[in-house]
């Protein structure tokens, strides 16, 4: 039996059905199961269990050590905008000499791309390091090296057949940390690790001496919309305390501007809004920056971009509904000419109405497609997109979110080879992840209520039980039925009940007459 879960059956006394559960979304390592049960940031594995994470530190700090200018590539959004201030800032606290680069989605796509090579090698650079981006860059990373530059790629992106031929550190390849890491998660283990080699700090010391870390690693996780459980939970429980209390020149500013204390979720939509140019991101901007003043000019314009963002992805929205006539097993849509900033969230709001697998593709301002994918819960985009790659300038992403660029003259085959892969696949279907009798669901029902406690989503479908049975668990408490779907059905008729578990909040999704 595998030590995860076995440990989780005899020491903590867990369903094995359940402990599988928790082992295939991400619990592969025993470190890790107190910081299931027990989500505080001083349950966080240590860093030095990150695959390459030694070779990493041991370029980063002898850069530091010989004044080599260090660069911090990021992403454009704001787990990679939060992921470049957590690791830039680590290393400046440590005295290293550094600048940043976060690409242009628009111009430049994901990860390493020649145009800012040749920057970041006129401004003297001799050591990139990648957050939140990096795992195709692999010709990219040779270019670099020919530019006489080193490059340490940091991701939490899904694992290519190739590998750039260099130091990745990424939880998914293995180790003791949470494989489903935001990427500023990954950078502030990396950042961590190097706090703890050159000025032997724990976590303690970084909460206490660096909570600009904390709450930037917090921002970062919600906004990827990584599975808030286990470490993710941790960290975000944690930044979101301290939050009230962040000592940052960007809360003055929005006071001055607004009139009032900024929310934490205003933080998150500040650290996505920024449009990068030649490398320079506002939204970075606004937090790397000292002083109110110098923040103001550039807040206030970013204030009115997430003005103008949420009317035009109203529109946006409203044109996508009226473009699908006919719903199947999946949406293929092209909105033709729109940036591709607005794409994921078009793309999320379909996949959350539909509840289908959404590609949504726009342009870019050369005119190649981007697209962004959306899945629902039991379909793996990346395996679709795998399936597509003939066709791909680049792709990459996660199971449920993904996204990938092309040339025009490929669409006719797009739309074609998607129409086959799914005819192949059949139709989607979204498991649940858990289905009981009703005397099993009695006797798990505390063990599924912990865990959802701690964050772990759970969808469970109970079979053979009577509406009387489930009626008497909503009037103890145990369970809700908001839209009073147990109603109207005779108390004595035998029915499949469908049932969310996520954050405490135990809700009928569905009944399903026998």
């Amino acid at each position: 039996m595998n030590e995860v879960i076995e440990k989780l059956k005899f020491q903590y006394n867990l369903d094995e059905e359940l402990a599988k559960i928790l082992y295939f979304r991400g619990l592969r390592h025993p470190d890790l199961i107190p910081v299931t049960f027990d989500p505080v940031i001083e349950n966080l594995t240590p860093p030095d269990g990150l695959p390459n994470i030694n070779v990493a530190v041991r370029k980063l700090l002898t850069a530091i050590g010989r004044r080599e200018k260090i660069c911090v590539w990021g992403h454009e959004d704001a787990d990679g905008v939060t992921s470049t201030y957590v690791l830039k800032t680590a290393i400046d606290f440590l005295g290293g000499i550094t600048t940043y680069y976060i690409p242009s989605k628009a111009t430049e796509g994901h990860g390493l791309s020649e145009k800012g090579l040749n920057i970041v090698k006129d401004q003297g650079v001799r050591l990139i390091v990648t957050v939140d981006s990096g795992m195709g860059s692999i010709r990219e990373v040779e270019v670099a090296r020919e530019m006489g530059m080193d490059v340490i790629i940091t991701d939490h992106h899904e694992i290519p057949a190739k590998l750039p031929d260099t130091a990745v550190v990424n939880p998914k390849m293995g180790g003791n940390s949470l494989p489903y890491l935001a990427g500023v998660g990954v950078a502030f283990k990396v950042a961590w690790a190097l706090l703890k080699v050159f000025k032997g700090w724990g976590i303690k010391e970084i909460v206490e001496k660096m909570p600009d870390l904390i709450v930037m690693a917090s921002v970062g996780t919600l906004a990827d919309r990584v599975p808030l459980w286990n470490e993710n939970r941790a960290l975000y429980l944690k930044g979101r305390e301290m939050f009230d209390h962040w000592q940052h020149p960007m809360k003055n500013a929005f006071r001055e501007i607004v009139g009032e204390e900024p929310e934490f979720d205003i933080v998150v939509s500040i650290a996505s809004a920024g449009k990068s140019s030649d490398g320079v991101n506002p939204s970075a901007e606004i937090f790397f920056r000292k002083s109110a003043d110098d923040i103001k000019p550039i807040l206030k314009t970013i204030l009115e971009d997430i003005e103008r963002w949420q009317t035009t992805t109203e529109d946006l929205l409203k044109k996508a509904l009226d473009k699908i006539s006919r719903i199947r097993n999946y949406i293929l849509l092209d909105m033709e000419n729109t940036e591709p900033r607005y794409l994921g969230f078009i793309a999320s709001k379909l996949k959350d109405r539909f509840g289908v697998p959404v590609i949504v593709m726009g342009r870019k301002s050369d005119g190649t497609v981007a697209a962004e994918v959306r899945a629902p819960k039991g379909f793996n985009s990346l395996e679709l997109l795998n399936y597509l790659s003939d066709l791909f300038v680049d792709y990459g992403g996660h199971k449920l979110a993904s996204g990938f660029s092309m040339r025009e003259e490929n669409l006719p085959h797009l739309v074609e080879d998607t129409e086959i892969y799914f005819k192949e696949n059949g139709e989607t279907v979204v498991p649940f992840d858990l289905e009981l009798d009703f005397d099993k669901f009695q006797r798990l029902l505390p063990q599924i209520e912990l865990l959802s406690k701690n964050g772990v989503e759970l969808q469970v479908k109970v079979s053979e039980v009577t509406v009387r049975e489930m009626k008497e668990l909503v009037s103890q408490g145990k369970i809700s039925d908001p839209d009073s779907k147990l109603s109207d059905i005779f108390l004595d008729k035998r029915v499949s009940v469908v049932l969310s578990f996520y954050n405490g909040n135990h809700t009928v999704l569905d009944v399903q007459q026998e």
